[in-house]
Order: C-alpha cells, then sequence, then structure tokens
C-alpha cells in the first residue's frame, strides 16, 4: 500500500475514533440524561461502551473493521429514524442555541464512514495491520 494512503486512512481513522470515544466519554458523564434518550440504563451503558469501545479500536487500529462497520450501522439507523425532520439548514441554525443540532447530516457522515471502514481496512499504520497482515505472517 501507498505510504501516501497509508498516512490518508491513518489521518481518517485516528480523528474519526477520537471524536466517538470523545462522544462516548460526554455519555459518560451525563448518563442520566442518556438513560432517559435510550430508555434503560442497559441501553446507555451499551451505547457508552460501544462509543468508547470503538471510538478507542478505531483510533488505534485494533478490530477496525468490526468497529466501524457497527458504529456506522447504528449511526445510519440514528440518522434515519432520529434526525430526518432536520437537516442542514436546521442543524446550522441550532448550533449555539443550547447545541442541540438535531439534523440529518451527521450522524449520516459519520455512519458512512463507519461503513467505508468496512471496506479500506485500517491501513498498515495500526494495530490490526501489525498483528494481523500476511506480510507480518510470513516474517515470523
Amino acid at each position: 500500500m501507498p505510504k501516501s494512503y497509508s498516512l490518508g486512512l491513518f489521518l481518517l481513522r485516528v480523528t474519526f475514533g477520537l471524536v466517538i470515544a470523545a462522544h462516548g466519554a460526554y455519555h459518560l458523564a451525563h448518563f442520566q440524561q442518556l438513560v432517559g434518550f435510550a430508555g434503560s440504563r442497559w441501553q446507555a451503558a451499551g451505547a457508552i461502551a460501544g462509543e468508547l469501545g470503538g471510538g478507542i479500536g478505531l483510533a488505534v487500529g485494533l478490530l477496525t473493521r468490526l468497529a466501524g462497520v457497527g458504529y456506522g450501522v447504528v449511526m445510519l439507523a440514528i440518522a434515519f429514524t432520529h434526525n430526518v425532520t432536520g437537516g442542514v439548514a436546521h442543524t446550522i441554525l441550532s448550533i449555539g442555541h443550547g447545541g442541540a443540532a438535531v439534523g440529518f447530516e451527521y450522524p449520516f457522515l459519520v455512519g458512512v464512514l463507519g461503513i467505508a471502514f468496512l471496506f479500506t481496512g485500517p491501513g498498515d499504520w495500526s494495530l490490526d495491520g501489525l498483528l494481523f497482515s500476511k506480510q507480518n505472517r510470513r516474517s515470523r
């Protein structure tokens, strides 16, 4: 894989993973609010574990395809069920007014990014690349 391709995947994967993990950390700090939205303590805990664990996994490139597709499917479901009435204008107007951006595009964007990692994989600069690449197995 060309170094520029590896660098691009590295930057996307780390940034995406850290944003997801930060989102999970925010939910952990505001657990009671999430319980009200998710419906139960178990669902809220599962969402937080998925965001924190999946985000960290993506950032370091461990089980990247699984973490990416898992988060991607959830976010696409959210985009098409909870946010279809929002839209770009609604999101832009609601930022800074309580921070309740309810548009379609953010969950759609991160959902597609997550699914994209199913097809691209983590790249060479990842724990997956280090642990599971064919080249590394041949050299052992």
